[in-house]
């Protein structure tokens, strides 16, 4: 239930086609970045070109960006002709990819015109108001320090500029609220697994450590530990660790001590 507001320059130098109206608007829109469907949404007709402005409402403005074209006609009797080449300019769009303790926003947009600059919002969940965090003059940007599981919402402003015809035209555009939650989906590195047979008392003895506490390891929670009897076989699940302080294990095999190891880390994520 979203609404995209459109606004256009006021063409000018129409009597040296001639051109000297009535005119005709024709609005089209297409739910895509570069209009390849574009169909018919409204018109209006207009003795004055300063009618530069109209609000397309009811439309989806979460799940993908919209994008539209204005015709303009001449729309004299018996002398109706489309004036100039229309433009296809979208909406500008945030992409937002949820990451471990980050969210990457990436400005999706098809238009006619450069943006220089991107100012950030986000809101803030005290004040429900949104908050400028950051600029940038690329079309990426990145938050970080996030926590994961928390769900953060974004506003993007954008500034443009084009030269026509000798004339510069400025622009500012507010993009819709878009919304995701930071997640970790790496799984942290594994630990250096060690060991040694303990001939005797039948067993194979299994510890593991992390060196010089790798930051890759920070939020391990568990372990796995597997065993195959060979090289060649499927490794199996022979025990489980809640602690990520418990790193050691006695393996009883019950025949030979022969058999291939290894031990996996999990974080909270339950990424392994």
């Amino acid at each position: 239930q979203g609404s995209m507001d459109l606004a256009w320059a006021r063409p000018y130098r129409l009597d040296t086609i001639p051109a000297n109206g009535p005119y005709e608007y024709i609005i089209y829109r297409s739910p895509d970045l570069l209009g390849q469907s574009l169909a018919q949404i409204a018109s209006f007709k207009t003795a004055s070109l300063n009618d530069t402005v109209w609000t397309d409402t009811e439309v989806n403005t979460l799940n993908y960006p919209w994008s539209y074209s204005v015709e303009l006609y001449n729309d004299a009797p018996g002398n109706r002709f489309l004036i100039g080449s229309p433009e296809v300019a979208s909406s500008l769009y945030p992409r937002l990819t949820g990451k471990d303790n980050s969210i990457e926003i990436d400005m999706v947009k098809n238009v006619p015109w450069i943006n220089y600059d991107y100012t950030v919002y986000r809101r803030n969940d005290s004040s429900m108001e949104f908050d400028s965090i950051g600029f940038t003059s690329q079309d990426k940007f990145i938050d970080e320090g996030l926590t994961n599981g928390l769900e953060y919402c974004y506003m993007i402003k954008s500034t443009g500029w084009r030269i026509l015809e000798n004339g510069l035209f400025e622009n500012v555009n507010i993009s819709h609220i878009n919304c995701t939650t930071p997640i970790d989906s790496i799984p942290p590195c594994p630990p250096d697994l060690n060991g040694y047979s303990a001939c005797g008392e039948g067993y194979n003895h299994l510890h593991w450590e992390y060196s010089d506490n790798p930051p890759c390891a920070y939020d391990v929670t568990a372990y796995k530990l597997y065993y195959s009897p060979t090289s060649d076989g499927t490794p199996t699940v022979i025990a489980e660790f809640e602690d990520r302080n418990d790193t050691a294990y006695n393996h009883f095999t019950n025949g030979s001590l022969t058999g291939c190891y290894f031990v996996t880390a999990i974080d909270s994520f339950q990424n392994e």
